[in-house]
């Protein structure tokens, strides 16, 4: 690659550092490529460009040669690996209206993680890496308090599934409160755990009504009740159990119950902060249940079974009239750690949703005709 000496160059935002197997290795996430550092002079050449800097100023500075580098060279592979940019490169063109690089529209986080998730194989999908190291999670997590709320178990009811289909969207915020009838009906047809078989190995898969990567079913659900959200239930933060259908009490302090029904009404813009009539459910992953399985995938398999969880939550709460709003963050994981003393890094929030009650009369139309079919020509 060509390489004007006297242009400025800089680290792409893109560019990581990571340590692997014994080796230091500089790598672009949006090149993908990467050299390994054999010594530390490659990454003192990096140093220098932190800020938009020349090859030339670099070499004429004497630091280079001090420690023998040939700061040329190491610019040209840099640049040719993406790890050096022009200043310009990956900023906002002065003209708001033309075309952004496609790179603009990435945070670098957001950018290794759809990288490293991509790289894993069909034939590498499951490594069970950890077999021989550990025991396989237990699909069932121990009791996390000494009493349970046993909840009640419904009857199928008649729904229109294709009106339920049509009808779903968000309400924030709730406007009533809830039975817990209806709180207990909600967790059955969405969160339940409805059967479990052994393996020859040992471990264990049970089956709820939506999907998760290898039936592993990671996720754990915390619902956080304000004092008015449902009717005959102390505000509390609960672990819901599936495989009990019950609710256990985790004893919080009504400051976290505040703070956390603040944060659920704040993140869907809603007034009314814990005076509101909210259930915020906190999804969680015990996270080693998957990575034995899937280590290389394991966090991003769990946003994939977020997903199916959530479609679950909105066509269960639009059957059965509450209000469903799903929330895009704002509950750090070290929040719910210090209640349930378990460490963030095992147990990561990784969804969170509003649930409430609906009041018809002060419910508002949708800002759409409801349609029996897609006009022609939508998507």
């Amino acid at each position: 690659m060509e390489l004007d000496p006297t242009e400025p160059l800089r680290i792409s935002r893109f560019t990581t550092v990571t340590w692997e197997v014994g080796e230091l290795v500089v790598r672009n996430l949006r090149t993908g490529k990467a050299l390994v550092c054999d010594d530390a002079a490659l990454v003192q050449v990096l140093h220098w460009f932190r800020v938009p800097t020349s090859p030339a100023q670099v070499e004429a500075s004497g630091g280079a040669r001090e420690l023998g580098v040939d700061v040329i060279a190491a610019c040209r592979t840099l640049k040719a690996a993406g790890i050096l940019v022009r200043p310009e490169q990956e900023s906002r063109p002065p003209d708001v209206d033309g075309a952004l690089d496609p790179s603009s529209y990435w945070a670098a986080p957001e950018l290794a993680l759809q990288r490293h998730s991509r790289e894993c194989r069909p034939q590498t999908l499951a490594r069970y890496r950890f077999e021989g190291l550990t025991r396989s999670e237990p699909h069932a997590k121990p009791p996390m308090s000494a009493t349970a709320i046993a909840l009640p178990e419904p009857e199928p009811a008649a729904v229109d599934f294709w009106q339920v289909l049509v009808r779903r969207r968000s309400f924030s915020p709730p406007t009533a409160t809830i039975s817990l009838d209806q709180l207990g009906e909600f967790f059955h047809w969405t969160a339940r755990s409805w059967d479990a078989r052994e393996l020859d190995d040992g471990r264990v898969l049970q089956h709820r009504l939506y999907p998760s990567a290898g039936g592993l079913y990671a996720h754990e659900i915390y619902p956080v009740v304000s004092p008015a959200a449902v009717e005959g239930l102390a505000p509390d933060v609960y672990h819901y159990c599936p495989q009990r259908h019950a609710l256990e009490p985790l004893r919080a302090e009504a400051s976290l119950i505040a703070e956390l029904v603040e944060r659920g009404a704040s993140v869907s813009a809603a007034k009314g902060g814990a005076k509101l009539p909210l259930i915020v459910l906190l999804v969680t992953s015990r996270i080693a249940r998957v990575a034995y399985k899937y280590d290389h995938i394991a966090y991003v398999s769990q946003l994939k079974d977020v997903g199916c969880l959530y479609a679950y939550f909105y066509l269960v709460a639009t059957a059965l009239g509450l209000a469903p709003c799903a929330y895009g963050g704002g509950f750090e994981t070290e929040l719910l750690a210090g209640l349930t003393g378990v460490d963030p890094l095992s147990e990561p929030i990784v969804g969170e949703f509003g649930l409430g009650g609906l009041d018809p009369a002060a419910t508002p139309e949708p800002p759409w005709p409801i349609l029996s079919a897609p006009r022609s020509g939508d998507g």
